[in-house]
């Protein structure tokens, strides 16, 4: 369990926190009172503050995000990928990854309201749109517009978020017998671990009836576009690839908590080690103009050199490269994961509100690096402030992102607090 810079009660993080789960069950009935009374007071926008790039996370920097998060409301379509990489999509990343740092109640409070949207408005729910698919059938997918047939990987991303949320739930059993706030429109379960085992139901629906089933080789755990026969089928790109990949990665490390082996279990872990050691593997490393080994890679795959890969696009390469490192599901080692850190530090850094386009650190200047990109700095300890420099105003120190600020907020607030100590994979 990370601690917080200035006294504030919240859940224990996992059984392993045994010195402070007694201090965690004394004040979980307190605190979940509290994010009941903060769930349901009027929402009132407020900027996401952001104190410092060094300790942990302040209580100033919590409640401030705590307000920016209130008036959000989730997207009850993914048309233009609202679910998935922008707009709810990173409001949901964003809230994630402060509740991982803190696991603070009022913020998982907060997280529900967008699974429940999630589930309820997926294809196939009575409130989803009911599109019909390439494959004949209305799929349990987030199809990207009214009339999409062929939901791909940004649909994929939605589960993944959805499964994300179910495993920080099963991932914080001092949780599980709380009500969760607002009550129960959808009937996925009054507490807070029958919602996540909810959750972690319609990702495997998902998995099982499309995305494993038409987008990955079982043989080799290669992942796909959409097809009949996967074994035929030809590969996206990275970006897209990573968006796959992570249902499997949530849905894989949910039953690892809850002990249980599901006979996808192995399957799903394999797709986890076959994106991660593949998009290792394809990589080029040479030394950056300070000597620095570094890496570039390329758009699609296989790769084409006239497809440099962007920021936009390599956020999400980046945040499914983390995600499978730290779930141990890879080979993957530390001293490769380094020199990805040290790309968007030493080759796409180029000075103060001055970073490169592309990973090979080329193209057009950008005044920031993209949120997915920040957590690197557990890696390389500097890039954490330098990219405040560029994601902060100065006066006061609120987080400049534009249509992407509660993601920005929400990947610094977790990385400076895991460079204060919190758990992370040597």
């Amino acid at each position: 369990m990370m601690h917080l810079s200035s006294p504030m009660p919240f859940a224990t993080a996992s059984p392993r926190a045994t010195c402070w789960q007694g201090r965690a069950q004394r004040r979980s009935a307190l605190i979940l009172l509290c994010a009941c009374i903060w769930w349901c007071a009027p929402a009132r926008l407020a900027a996401y503050v952001i104190e410092s790039m060094d300790g942990p996370i302040t209580a100033k920097e919590l409640d401030s995000f705590l307000d920016g998060i209130r008036g959000l409301q989730p997207q009850t379509s993914n048309a233009g990928n609202a679910m998935a990489t922008h707009k709810s999509g990173t409001e949901i990343a964003g809230i994630s990854r402060v509740f991982e740092a803190t696991r603070d109640p009022r913020i998982m409070a907060q997280a529900v309201r967008f699974a429940d949207a999630f589930c309820a408005y997926r294809n196939d729910q009575p409130k989803g749109q009911h599109t019909v698919q390439w494959t004949g059938a209305v799929e349990p997918v987030w199809p990207m517009s009214a009339e999409a047939d062929g939901a791909g990987g940004e649909s994929a991303m939605v589960a993944g978020h959805v499964a994300c949320i179910a495993w920080l739930i099963l991932d914080t059993p001092a949780m599980w017998t709380a009500t969760v706030p607002g009550g129960d429109p959808y009937a996925y379960g009054a507490t807070y671990k029958e919602r996540g085992l909810t959750y972690l139901r319609m990702t495997e629906e998902v998995l099982r009836q499309y995305v494993s089933k038409y987008c990955v080789i079982p043989d080799t755990f290669t992942i796909v576009n959409p097809t009949r026969t996967p074994a035929s089928g030809s590969p996206p790109p990275w970006n897209i690839q990573a968006m796959y990949m992570l249902p499997h990665l949530y849905a894989a490390r949910c039953h690892d908590l809850l002990g249980d082996h599901p006979p996808e279990l192995a399957l799903w872990k394999g797709v986890v080690e076959r994106y991660a050691t593949w998009f290792v593997a394809s990589a080029q490393y040479y030394a950056a103009a300070d000597g620095a080994k570094v890496a570039r890679w390329f758009y699609l795959v296989p790769p084409d050199e006239q497809r440099k890969e962007n920021q936009g696009h390599a956020q999400h390469d980046i945040r499914g490269l983390i995600a499978a490192f730290t779930s141990g599901y890879t080979s993957v080692t530390v001293e490769q994961m380094r020199v990805f850190a040290a790309t968007a530090r030493h080759a796409m850094y180029r000075g103060p509100h001055q970073w490169s386009d592309n990973v090979h650190g080329s193209g057009p200047d950008r005044s920031n690096l993209k949120a997915d990109l920040i957590p690197l700095a557990q890696w390389e300890p500097s890039l954490l402030a330098l990219a405040g420099e560029s994601n902060l105003l100065k006066d006061p120190h609120v987080v400049d992102g534009g249509s992407e600020t509660c993601i920005n907020a929400g990947f610094m607030l977790y990385t400076k607090q895991l460079l204060a100590g919190g758990p992370r994979k040597q």
